[in-house]
């Protein structure tokens, strides 16, 4: 039976269906606010969520980063991943489609590509063995069963392995990259393969364990599901000794933040917006959860939230992947102060908006990142719909658990009604209203 808890709200279940077959029909999502920053990049996200829908050769759909990566075609483990938080409440037999795809570019060995190519079998070095593609995929896996009560999926056989499995190969794969013994695993030296593939980043990458235990902690509950308590019982013994290590060695108690990285013994001091994840993904001990997210107010600006300080040496500032603000980790920075109630929630998840907005030409939407002097962002890009999923999820309360139950939260902004979300093969509204606080 799904649970709900009710205050401040009033929830519809409107009518089920499948929306790819009534698109002209049925009205897409819509976000109704006073607040027309969060309305205008909600219908943004929508728009660019469904463009990035493409059809390959044999009549298959996956998801395309946007119009800068389009050539030659190909999807991301991690770009898709963000982009299906928006699919998932419109038609989340895209993201059924898009996993088997991506299962397909999953090695023997576990590893797994940063890109699968549509229609050939290209692929270049760059590619190859990204740290965050595997957590990527099974956190994927685990939001498509939360969404869609869909546990089939885990018995879909690509080649000679279930998704299940293959999922199994990949957290083994990460465990062999331990090689000294501290349950986390590390990255080549100099190494490319993460998101921030223009910057060399090797060792224990903070980013890359945090996305490792959240896959870790989704296969607990996998396993759970599917009544396999040994597996479950490993994967949740591994998880709490990588989190122990990750606050232990990477936790800066001076600076109230997470070293970047860990390389040789020598750990890197650099704030980041990725490390957000920690707070976002209950890494993080709740005794410094508070001042973390004060350290964290350290990478905004008048234009945006950084994605690292200080800047990397020896690469153009404020450039690309260098000091710039890139929505995708504004979401992970927002959606971790609306999961606790932090007030300070509204800088990340609009100022990259409003400053694009600015500037911006007819026809331009969501950009891959946002900086005073680089303009060769990318546009429609679509795991920047990122923060307008947050809002929903944290924000609202529209988070589903692995037993399909969410408790719709009080609006952290004005009274907001969300229209024609589809959950569990049901469209739904919800009407949620401002938490009135008292003044003493």
């Amino acid at each position: 039976m799904r649970r709900f808890t009710w205050f401040f709200l009033f929830f519809f279940v409107l009518y089920p269906g499948s929306l790819r077959a009534a698109q002209d029909s049925t009205p897409l999502p819509s976000l109704e606010t006073d607040d027309a920053v969060l309305t205008s990049i909600f219908q943004e996200s929508v728009t660019v969520a469904l463009d990035s829908i493409q059809t390959a050769q044999d009549g298959s759909h996956y998801l395309s980063a946007g119009p800068k990566y389009a050539n030659p075609p190909r999807t991301y483990y991690r770009d898709s991943y963000w982009t299906s938080g928006l699919i998932l409440m419109i038609d989340p037999s895209i993201v059924r489609e898009q996993i088997l795809r991506l299962a397909s570019g999953v090695e023997a060995d576990g590893s797994v590509p940063s890109v699968v190519s549509i229609d050939s079998d290209l692929t270049i070095p760059l590619w190859i063995d990204h740290h965050d593609s595997g957590p990527f995929f099974i956190m994927m896996v685990y939001d498509y069963i939360r969404w869609t009560g869909d546990t089939s999926i885990l018995n879909s056989f690509i080649g000679n392995r279930t998704i299940f499995v293959i999922m199994e190969d990949i957290l083994t794969h990460l465990r062999s990259l331990d090689t000294d013994g501290n349950f986390l695993p590390e990255k080549p030296p100099n190494s490319l393969q993460d998101w921030l593939d223009s910057i060399p980043r090797g060792g224990e990458v903070l980013y890359n364990e945090l996305l490792y235990y959240r896959a870790l902690r989704n296969m607990v509950e996998l396993a759970e599901l599917r009544g396999y308590t040994t597996h479950a019982l490993v994967f949740h013994r591994v998880s709490l000794l990588a989190r122990y290590q990750i606050n232990k060695q990477f936790w800066n108690e001076a600076t109230g933040s997470f070293y970047e990285r860990c390389e040789k013994h020598i750990c890197v001091d650099r704030l980041t917006n990725e490390s957000s994840l920690a707070i976002l993904y209950d890494v993080i001990y709740p005794e410094h959860r508070k001042q973390f997210f004060e350290t964290l107010t350290q990478l905004e600006t008048d234009w945006g939230v950084l994605n690292a300080v200080p800047a990397y040496e020896g690469f153009t500032q404020t450039s690309y992947q260098n000091a710039t603000d890139w929505p995708v980790l504004d979401g992970m920075n927002a959606g971790a102060r609306l999961k606790y109630g932090n007030t300070d929630w509204y800088v990340p998840l609009t100022t990259w908006w409003i400053s694009f907005d600015k500037d911006r030409k007819s026809g331009e939407m969501l950009p891959e990142f946002v900086s005073p002097i680089d303009k060769s962002t990318g546009l429609s890009q679509a795991w920047s719909v990122n923060p307008i999923v947050s809002f929903i999820r944290y924000g609202i309360g529209l988070d589903p658990a692995l037993d399909g139950s969410y408790t719709i939260r009080s609006s952290p902004t004005t009274d907001v009604v969300l229209k024609h979300v589809l959950v569990r093969d049901q469209y739904i509204t919800i009407q949620t209203k401002q938490k009135k606080i008292s003044a003493h």
